[in-house]
């Protein structure tokens, strides 16, 4: 078996943190040895898991520094996700110092648009040293000068979305890729993460963010690309995280109106809907009438829930207009769950409450025989 090669993650936030957690189980190429987060980010000295109020997880955050990147032979540096935001100038001081050591860069971005041109400066003037990564670019070219067909993707696909955008999508995501992969089962994964390029996850900004394509083309071209991917890599299903919240949350805080998440279920009409709920939601009643919304919305209803340790800042969100939110410990969270015994929609929460019943109750759905080890 090839050697991992040792790797740091910089800047560590909460939207990585399902990354992090489960880095070493996804990928056989990297051996995560440092986590390292900005200055004043109140994350350095603490386990990742206190991003975002959840259980340790023996990684600790730390400063980045030369002691801390002596230790690595290549800094994944991963680009904050935030629509058409450049580069940070502390991201390419950190390259910089990294490249005086000796140490590996690489940049993760959703689009090359997001990388600043000192990052392409430096690629140039190190090209032994730095290398970029970025989702496929699409062209208005390309699109026109193909052959155009639309239809529902050949294999399963289920659909993991938030109520209130949060890491516990992207942590589903990674859960059940990992239990799949456990199983023997091929998938093909897209995520909005850029760090999920490391897994060999796919991902559509680029389609999304043209300029010049009308709404109905842009899901046009996603049906054409993926099964254009399935016939390609021939998986046996395919799982989508939504690129944003899957619905308006309330007339103060429209929450993106779920646009996108609805684009996105045209172009793969999803069979099977995984959506994360804030544990103050997540009541029955609460979830069938969700669930009801969104089988006349999106074309499917919910199928399981994953409760998240977040509450809704209702006075910020009056202030702002905006979503905001705050962690609570995963004991709240915990309360919620019902599991696939219960009556209605089931509730589960894979992140305070590691346990394989979640992917038990989706093989069951999909007729996968699930092997469970003794």
């Amino acid at each position: 078996m090839t050697e991992r090669i040792p790797v740091g993650i910089y800047p560590f936030q909460a939207e990585l943190l399902p990354l992090v957690r489960n880095f070493e189980a996804l990928q056989d190429k990297y051996a995560l040895k440092k986590v390292m987060a900005f200055q004043g980010s109140g994350l350095i000295g603490r386990d990742v898991g206190y991003a975002c109020n959840q259980p340790d997880t023996g990684i600790i955050a730390e400063a980045l520094n030369d002691d801390t990147l002596k230790d690595i032979d290549y800094l994944l540096i991963i680009n904050p996700l935030k629509d058409q935001e450049k580069t940070d100038e502390k991201l390419i001081d950190a390259a910089r110092k990294a490249i005086q050591l000796n140490k590996k860069v690489r940049f993760y971005s959703n689009l090359s648009d997001n990388l600043s041109e000192l990052v392409f400066y430096l690629k140039v003037k190190y090209p032994d040293y730095v290398s970029l990564s970025f989702g496929e670019e699409t062209s208005e070219e390309s699109v026109y000068g193909s052959v155009f067909y639309y239809k529902r993707p050949e294999v399963p696909v289920i659909l993991v979305g938030s109520l209130v955008e949060n890491p516990d999508a992207l942590e589903i995501l990674c859960y059940l890729q990992k239990n799949f992969v456990e199983q023997g089962i091929k998938t093909l994964v897209f995520c909005k993460t850029p760090g999920g390029a490391l897994f060999g996850f796919e991902d559509l900004t680029s389609i999304l963010n043209m300029t010049t394509f009308t709404e109905a083309l842009k899901v046009e071209e996603i049906n054409r690309h993926a099964n254009n991917l399935v016939k390609k890599n021939q998986p046996d299903l395919i799982l989508v995280e939504s690129t944003d919240a899957v619905m308006r949350f309330n007339d103060i805080t429209p929450n993106g109106f779920g646009i996108q998440t609805y684009m996105l279920t045209q172009a793969f009409q999803p069979d099977y809907l995984i959506c994360c709920v804030p544990f103050e939601l997540a009541v029955p009643e609460m979830i069938e009438a969700l669930s009801r919304d969104f089988e006349v919305r999106l074309g499917t209803p919910i199928h399981a829930v994953q409760v998240s340790n977040i509450v809704v800042d209702s006075a910020e969100n009056l202030q702002s207009h905006l979503m905001s939110y705050a962690y609570v410990p995963t004991a709240y969270s915990k309360a919620k769950i019902s599991g696939s015994d219960s009556a209605g929609i089931p509730i589960y929460d894979i992140v305070g409450n590691q346990s394989s019943l979640l992917f038990e109750y989706i093989s069951n759905l999909l007729g996968i025989n699930y092997e469970r080890e003794q």
